[in-house]
């Protein structure tokens, strides 16, 4: 990639919060949905949050989705809070239908180019977007501390490795492009 990298160090005397990268298909939006609202979850606005445009807002339930849906990332947060006692930062980059392999585009009728594979720019602009939460972060007084990415990715280059899609590529291709990434 072309992009430039932070490090992501603590810095001393600001209060640490976490951030974490979720990437993949639209799956890793964490959209889903509900009968019962009951099932919803609230994460304590005070130790979870989430980066959109340029800025860090609370995460919360029905963010970017229907009022009949809700995502699994305020349930995440919560956990996460309640297992580490940590103050944590969701950086969704999610790119709708694509694919691990570049090869599986063609075969699951995707726009060539919507790949994570070294043929497209889909790493790149997530680890760009990761070093602007950081720098967000900071600017807002924390010390950001990078912990990860959840990667949610593969329905696409499933249906190119059935038979039924025309098998255009195997499991090895996606193990080894998932590797590469």
């Amino acid at each position: 990639g072309g992009g430039s990298t932070t490090k992501f160090e603590p810095v001393k005397g600001r209060p640490e919060i976490d951030f974490i990268a979720v990437g993949g298909q639209s799956n890793a939006a964490g959209g889903g949905d509900f009968i019962d609202s009951s099932l919803v979850v609230h994460a304590d606005p005070e130790m979870a949050f989430r980066y959109q445009n340029d800025t860090i807002v609370y995460i919360n339930d029905n963010q970017n989705f229907t009022k009949t849906s809700v995502s699994l990332w305020p349930s995440f947060a919560r956990t996460y809070n309640i297992i580490t006692g940590r103050k944590i930062c969701i950086v969704n980059r999610v790119a709708g239908g694509s694919t691990q392999v570049a090869a599986a585009t063609s075969c699951a009728g995707l726009p060539a180019g919507n790949t994570w594979d070294t043929t497209g720019d889909r790493v790149q602009r997530t680890l760009d977007t990761l070093n602007l939460a950081a720098t967000v972060l900071y600017r807002m007084g924390y010390s950001p501390k990078f912990k990860g990415i959840l990667w949610v990715q593969g329905e696409s280059d499933g249906q190119a490795i059935s038979p039924s899609f025309g098998s255009c590529i195997d499991s090895a291709a996606y193990h080894a492009a998932f590797q590469t990434m």
